[in-house]
């Protein structure tokens, strides 16, 4: 196992100096005559033995980097917190506000913590360099989790979480479980809600979660690390999510009820479900390693892709169900070595199966059924430097697709057996060839198919084929003696129960249905801006008017406008409406808007444009992005009074796509900020 530098985290779990000064935490000696406790107000309870925490409801935040409960160096105890609710902050305290950690656990040996529910906390319980811990019936609810700006309609990419320090996840983003640096430590029959993330597992190994529920979060039900041989099978993730992307395709902005980083292998995550998550599975990986086997699972309904893998090396996809994703079905990309086998990709909206930039995957014996595009692999530069090379698409079965495959500047791909049932079975090829020649296109096409089956639908266009006479990868030949995992020993499993209805993105997190809170109403794209009437005015723009030069010039043209019209707010440049007669390029807007504020404060102004934009209130510039580009989001924070507010938005698109989003927000923290932000290329 490889180590990542320690975590800031790991400054809340150090000893507490206060333990040998006298002034921060109580030891408590337990007895065999005295076996309840309960916790002491504004100071940790260090365990020393056995200890079963008094049942009842304890309101105890965390005092800075000192945890509630401390089993430090331990070997042998049982925390029992059985009826047990610990609260680290009053239930109206914002999720990106809470701080702290409950339950630290560190360097034990042969520990047990029992039941218990822990609420209003960054952190529920870290175990940190400890071995043969088990944790088991914990329930952690309404704890830390970052503000979601944006809505399943219109994305922010500040929604998007960072994948590439695994180091700062528990301080950014918090866990209800976060195990550091240790082995063999098991989760189960846990369970989480109203956070962002359920289960972290960093730089550890031989751990095991099983029969848990992490859903409904804005993050990750589990997520791995630099760990190896760990086991997650028989568990609960759905509805892990906190929206899309605006790319495309578009990504579930880093949430996903499985997520795998750099440095883990050898781990099996089998018979779970992660049904309408932002990506059912995630794997962010570095490239090298000896892989991970992913069995069984349910990973459909994605609101992205049922699984989003990159850089990924030997990892093994087996049986498991991709479909109904919004997008993607399973996305291959960057990636070496990777197995696909007997999988389910169904009523895909987008590709079933794609692989692009890898090399040397093998597709084998999956079910692609009714997807729009089936199978693309695609693959950039030209001729033997082409980055998409040496797959193996063996006997798989496609039908009711709209386009069965796309090829795409790839070689060595070998083909066999795979049947198509195209519902249209035309096809455009421009450079398909056979690796030693000898072929022309119409013959190469129909290696794709089975002797007696039909042929695909689509396109091939810089593709060199090989014959599937020559030697077999050694990853196809082991699949013949491939041994399913032994399913855990769980109370339900979860692939039985009722699909989740689709996601209601809160502020923080997911929607709970099976909570006692009242469904949401989903959140209005514009915010304060939403209702507001606009005057605008579309104009049309030349060389010699040019926005970027003469500027009161380029103004000047409203007057002799191509569209007028008064709208309800910005979901793009027309207002919804004006397009035919404003036409895609060169053109200018003008709008007006009187925005009402029953309370003044600090407000943050949210906008993606594309190309150039410009707001002012009040007469001042408050946003500007005055250049041409492509779409990107921008905001700025700024003071305002109670009362009434002129708003003026000046927006030019010179050509391609054209874009342009507004929101306003009131912001809670009332740090200084510049009143006026601008960007420039």
């Amino acid at each position: 196992m490889r180590a990542v530098p320690s975590t800031p985290y790991a400054a809340l779990v150090l000893t507490l100096a206060a333990c040998a000064s006298g002034g921060g935490a109580t030891q408590a000696v337990v007895t065999p005559e005295d076996r309840g406790l309960e916790p002491p107000i504004g100071r940790t309870l260090a365990l020393t033995d056995d200890l079963r925490v008094t049942p009842g409801e304890y309101l105890r935040p965390a005092r800075g980097e000192e945890p509630v409960l401390l089993l430090e160096g331990l070997s042998g105890v049982e925390l029992d917190l059985t009826d047990v609710v610990l609260s680290g902050a009053r239930p109206d305290t914002p999720a990106d506000e809470l701080r702290g950690v409950c339950v630290v656990v560190r360097d034990c040996d042969d520990v047990v913590v029992r039941g218990g529910h822990l609420t209003g906390y960054r952190v529920g319980l870290l175990v940190e360099g400890s071995r043969d811990v088990t944790v088991e019936g914990l329930v952690v609810t309404d704890f830390f989790a970052t503000e979601i700006l944006g809505t399943l309609d219109h994305p922010n990419s500040r929604d998007r979480l960072d994948l590439d320090d695994p180091a700062s996840w528990m301080e950014d983003y918090g866990a209800a479980i976060a195990v550091v640096e240790s082995s063999r430590v098991v989760i189960r029959e846990t369970r989480s809600r109203r956070g962002q993330n359920g289960v972290l597992l960093q730089s550890s190994q031989g751990c095991e979660v099983v029969a848990s529920d992490h859903s409904y979060l804005s993050g990750w039900g589990v997520a791995l690390s630099d760990s190896v041989t760990c086991s997650v099978s028989n568990n609960r993730f759905d509805v892990c999510a906190r929206g899309v992307s605006a790319d495309a395709p578009p990504d579930g902005l880093g949430a996903a009820g499985v997520l795998v980083a750099g440095g883990c292998e050898r781990n099996t995550i089998a018979y779970n479900v992660a049904r309408s998550c932002g990506d059912g599975l995630l794997i962010h990986g570095d490239g090298q390693g000896l892989g991970n086997l992913w069995f069984g699972n349910d990973l459909s309904g994605s609101l992205a892709s049922a699984g989003a893998v990159r850089g990924a090396t030997n990892e093994r996809f087996v049986g498991n169900r991709m479909s109904g994703g919004e997008w993607r079905g399973l996305a291959i990309a960057d990636s070496a070595g990777v197995v696909v086998y007997g999988n389910e990709l169904r009523g895909v909206l987008g590709a079933g199966l794609s692989v692009d930039a890898s090399r040397e995957c093998l597709l084998v014996g999956n079910q692609v059924i009714d997807c729009d595009l089936a199978l693309t692999v695609r693959g950039s530069g030209t001729g033997d430097d082409v980055d998409a090379d040496g797959h193996w698409i063996v006997d798989n079965e496609v039908r009711g697709s709209i386009q069965d495959v796309v090829l795409e500047r790839a070689k060595g791909l070998v083909f066999d057996g795979n049947r198509f049932e195209s519902p249209v079975g035309r096809k455009h090829v421009d450079g398909l060839r056979a690796e030693n020649g000898g072929a022309d296109e119409d013959e190469l096409w129909g290696w794709l198919r089975a002797e007696d089956g039909g042929a695909p639908s689509g396109r091939a266009a810089d593709v060199v084929l090989s014959r599937p006479d020559g030697p077999r990868p050694t990853a196809l030949l082991a699949l013949q003696n491939f041994t399913a995992p032994d399913p855990a020993d769980a109370p339900i499993d979860w692939r039985d129960t009722e699909e989740p209805a689709e996601p209601v993105i809160g502020r923080y997190a997911p929607w709970d249905p099976e909570g006692e809170a009242p469904k949401p109403t989903p959140r209005v794209h514009g915010g304060l801006l939403a209702g507001i009437d606009w005057a605008a005015t579309w104009f049309h723009w030349d060389e010699t008017t040019d926005p970027r030069g003469d500027l009161e010039l380029w103004r000047a043209l409203r007057f002799t406008p191509a569209a007028r019209e008064t709208i309800a707010g910005w979901n793009d440049p027309w207002g919804e409406r004006v397009r035919e007669q404003v036409g895609d390029d060169h053109f200018g807007l003008y709008a007006t808007g009187v925005l009402e504020l029953e309370h003044g404060g600090r407000f943050r102004l949210g906008a993606r444009s594309d190309d150039g934009l410009r707001v002012l209130v009040d007469g001042e510039v408050v946003l500007e992005s005055w250049v041409w580009k492509p779409a990107r989001e921008e905001s700025a924070e700024f003071a305002l009074d109670r009362g009434t507010h002129t708003l003026v938005v000046e927006y030019f698109q010179l050509d391609g796509p054209a874009v342009l989003q507004l929101t306003l927000d009131p912001v809670r923290d009332a740090a200084a900020v510049p009143t006026a932000a601008s960007s420039e290329d």
